[in-house]
């Protein structure tokens, strides 16, 4: 009992006494913890203050203000005025070594300027250079357009040309017919295809009279409009072409002979009516020879040759109608290969020689020259007859050129001589004029041997001018040009001969025999003393050939004539029977 009661006594006694001591010592202890954490929370927060400033002072001195002197550094950067600036340099600075690199920059950028600035010069001058080449690239550029504009128009001008060269090249100039050429392709295109047909070689008889009476204008007018006939008349049924002067070729495939004939009855109706020309009525007729391919040959010139000679066999039996060609002509044909053949071996194996026919003085009796005549020398064949084939074959050329020498050699021998030289006359071929060659041949040959010009007399017929007078012109007066004489042969038997002496280069007329025949009549001898004392009027000289008996002569001295030649005083010798009376008097001839 008693223990219980102490225990209470002592709780009491530690709630009065103990208790508030207690408090009191946590209440100081606590006090004192609150005051320790207070104070490091102080010092903690005031560390952390100077910690901030002194982070912030540390980043300002050592990241903005060496930003802010980088940015005021690269801000001074003047390369148009100052090259030699560099960035400031601060070895502990944080940009140290930016302002390197950039410092190291402007120095490659300062080199590079100087390199720049030295070859400112050399660049200046290639400049201009490049510039003065562009200008002239610019010029040249223009005057290449220029050119290029020339060229295309000449080019223009050139097919236009090139067209009308060929046009010409296969048409005939005059009628604008296809020509000769046009034709031997037609009918070897014929022949290539294996067709049949017919070729109709036309001939204007009257054509030369024609020309000689209305002059070469009228004469060219006639052949147009005997073209413009034909093609109305055949259309395009047939090939019309001019051949050359009056002749005509006409080919027609698919044609039966009857057909032809009919055809060629309609080519003489459709000119019986007269043509107008210069206020007089032209009645025209025609000559007309036909072939047929390949029934008569498959050869090109052996079918002209056939139509050609059934023509000239209507020529030679009264002319203006049309004949077939047939076997019998073929003989006449192979005549002429044959005459053709023995030419070319003359002039290959010297097989011509010249004979010389003496010209007389009217009135001295003497012998003034001679007339060279071509013979052969193993055949009598006429010059008649060979010379047509020469100049159909072409071998002409060759053969004047020959009988030109010939007589210049003759002419040099007497000289040699010493004989005193008389003039050779020579015949001149129409074919010859085409020879480009001859003058300067002619030329040659007397300067070669010394022979003064003079002694060569050209002899031409008016036959020579009835195509291309102005080229005949040109190489007559060129011949003129040389020296030799020219002598008009056989005049008296064109229409027109007086017209000719007005505008052709000769010295001599030779009076044609039908001229001497006809007019030394006593009933007519009036009109040959007119037509020599014109002739003197003139200043031309006459000779008149073919002078056979005494009372002829003995008028034409009456009459005044300069020289005879013929018969009368010699026939055509060869040149050792000449030499014997060369200096001879034929006053005995007449005695």
């Amino acid at each position: 009992m008693k223990k219980r009661g102490y225990n209470k006594h002592n709780i009491n006694h530690f709630k009065v006494m103990v208790l508030p001591l207690m408090i009191t010592a946590i209440a100081i202890f606590v006090g004192n913890i609150l005051t320790y954490v207070y104070n490091n929370i102080m010092i903690a927060f005031f560390v952390s203050i100077l910690a901030i400033v002194t982070f912030l002072w540390s980043q300002n001195k050592n990241i903005i203000m060496p930003i802010k002197r980088l940015e005021h550094g690269i801000n001074k950067i003047d390369l148009s005025n100052n090259l030699s600036y560099r960035l400031p340099i601060h070895r502990k600075d944080v940009f140290y070594s930016i302002s390197l690199a950039i410092n190291a920059i402007l120095n490659k950028t300062e080199e590079l300027f100087h390199k720049i600035k030295d070859n400112e010069e050399a660049l200046m001058s290639s400049n201009d250079e490049i510039m003065a080449a562009y200008e002239q690239l610019r010029a040249s550029q223009i005057e290449l357009e220029t050119k290029y504009s020339e060229i295309e128009q000449y080019s223009q001008e050139l097919e236009k040309l090139k067209s009308h060269i060929e046009h010409m090249a296969y048409n005939d100039e005059l009628t604008n017919l296809p020509n000769r050429r046009s034709f031997m392709e037609k009918l070897s295109s014929e022949l290539e295809s294996k067709k049949e047909g017919a070729i109709i070689f036309l001939d204007i008889d009257n054509f030369k009279a024609i020309n000689d009476t209305l002059g070469h204008v009228h004469g060219d007018e006639l052949l147009n409009r005997v073209a413009y006939r034909l093609k109305l008349l055949l259309g395009a049924n047939a090939f019309i072409s001019r051949f050359g002067g009056d002749e005509f070729l006409i080919l027609i495939s698919d044609i039966d002979k009857e057909s032809v004939e009919n055809l060629a009855n309609s080519i003489h109706d459709i000119f019986d009516e007269s043509f107008l020309l210069n206020n007089n009525k032209i009645n025209v007729d025609f000559s007309m020879g036909i072939t047929f391919y390949p029934k008569d040959s498959s050869d090109i010139n052996q079918l002209i040759m056939n139509a050609d000679t059934a023509m000239y066999q209507v020529k030679a039996s009264g002319r203006n109608h049309f004949k077939f060609f047939d076997l019998e002509m073929i003989e006449s044909i192979k005549e002429k290969v044959k005459i053709e053949t023995k030419i070319r071996e003359a002039l290959k194996n010297d097989g011509f020689v010249l004979h010389y026919q003496p010209q007389i003085k009217v009135d001295a009796l003497s012998i003034y020259g001679f007339e060279a005549l071509l013979r052969f020398k193993n055949d009598t064949l006429s010059p008649a007859v060979f010379i047509p084939i020469a100049e159909e074959s072409g071998l002409i050329i060759e053969v004047g050129r020959w009988v030109t020498n010939e007589a210049i050699l003759q002419l040099y021998d007497w000289k040699e001589r010493h004989i005193n030289l008389k003039p050779i006359s020579i015949n001149l071929s129409t074919k010859q004029i085409m020879d480009k060659g001859y003058i300067e041949f002619l030329r040659a040959g007397l300067e070669k041997y010394a022979i003064p010009p003079e002694f060569i007399e050209i002899e031409i017929t008016e036959s020579i001018l009835l195509e291309k007078t102005e080229k005949t012109i040109e190489f007559l007066n060129e011949l003129k040009q040389v020296g030799v004489k020219i002598a008009l042969d056989d005049f008296g038997t064109g229409y027109s001969s007086l017209s000719y002496l007005t505008f052709i280069p000769v010295d001599k007329i030779k009076l044609d025999k039908s001229l001497s025949d006809k007019f030394l009549e006593l009933t007519n001898i009036k009109v040959m003393d007119s037509l020599i004392s014109l002739a003197h009027s003139l200043e031309l000289e006459v000779i008149a050939e073919g002078i056979e008996d005494l009372e002829q002569y003995r008028r034409l001295r009456v009459g005044k004539c300069d020289y005879i030649q013929g018969y009368l005083f010699g026939k055509p010798i060869e040149v050792n029977e000449a030499d014997k009376i060369y200096d001879s008097n034929l006053s005995y001839v007449i005695a």
